[in-house]
């Protein structure tokens, strides 16, 4: 597993001492999955399977997942200046690129699954191309002044070439908004053992807010800003659990306490 070194620091990578289904760089404490296998985003993913999850289909779930993009696009509204073209990776349906047609003058999306990749450009009209990230990084030349992932990077095993993709593909002062699972959060705190077996097979990295921050400045990126994702106090042990929810979420907010977490960077 790439030598055992970590494709971002090069320091050796160790055997996590909670499960040795992990490696663990001991440093940023990132975690790598040693079980990981890519997930086939086919239909019955945003169908069947992500119905068992959610209790809908993703096309049900349409309306709040538009909510949450407006979210998202407020979070990165205020710094937005001379940007006007974004490129999201695994755009899925496309709701996001279609509430970002506020924003943005040009808008391009790939995505895995014909199935989603279709959806987006037949109901929306969105330039949507149904590919691989890893064979669109091999024969995109087009810069972007914002690149956005909302829980894509983990998927992949390719962390330092999908870290430079995005550094080089960003415009002088482009920006980067990005949301990913983390390990300062809540489940891994307090239910490790759960953590490790409920474990994504298709995950294969797990990183937390400081490490993030490190590793952005080896790819000439400069962190903005970084906040949780979720709020999951119910999760928690102790007076976390029974504080006010008012105080728990400034106490996340202060820390980057969360399960998952959301981040702006900017290229430097």
């Amino acid at each position: 597993m790439m030598n055992f070194l970590c494709p971002h620091t090069n320091h050796k990578l160790e055997i996590w001492q909670f499960s040795d289904n992990f490696l663990i760089e001991p440093k940023l404490r990132i975690l790598y999955y040693t079980k990981w296998r890519p997930l086939l985003y086919d239909d019955n993913y945003f169908l069947d399977e992500y119905k068992k999850t959610y209790g809908k289909t993703y096309l049900e779930d349409e309306p709040n997942i538009r909510i949450l993009a407006k979210k998202r696009l407020q979070f990165l509204k205020p710094y937005l200046t001379h940007h006007t073209s974004l490129l999201e990776i695994g755009c899925a349906t496309g709701f996001f690129l279609d509430e970002a047609k506020k924003y943005f003058k040009l808008l391009k999306g790939i995505e895995i699954s014909s199935f989603a990749s279709e959806y987006a450009k037949n109901k929306f009209l969105l330039d949507v191309e149904c590919c691989n990230l890893m064979d669109f990084i091999k024969y995109n030349n087009n810069k972007f002044d914002v690149i956005a992932t909302f829980y894509v990077i983990e998927h992949f095993k390719e962390q330092k070439e999908i870290f430079n993709f995005i550094s080089n593909t960003l415009k002088p002062k482009g920006l980067w908004i990005c949301s990913i699972p983390s390990t300062n959060g809540p489940f891994f705190m307090h239910h490790k053992e759960e953590w490790i077996k409920t474990h994504p097979e298709d995950h294969f990295v797990d990183y937390n807010p400081y490490a993030i921050k490190k590793i952005l400045m080896l790819y000439g990126l400069k962190l903005l800003f970084i906040k949780p994702a979720s709020y999951h106090q119910q999760r928690n042990k102790g007076i976390l659990k029974k504080i006010p929810f008012s105080l728990y979420k400034l106490y996340c907010d202060m820390f980057t306490f969360g399960d998952t977490i959301e981040f702006i960077a900017i290229k430097i």
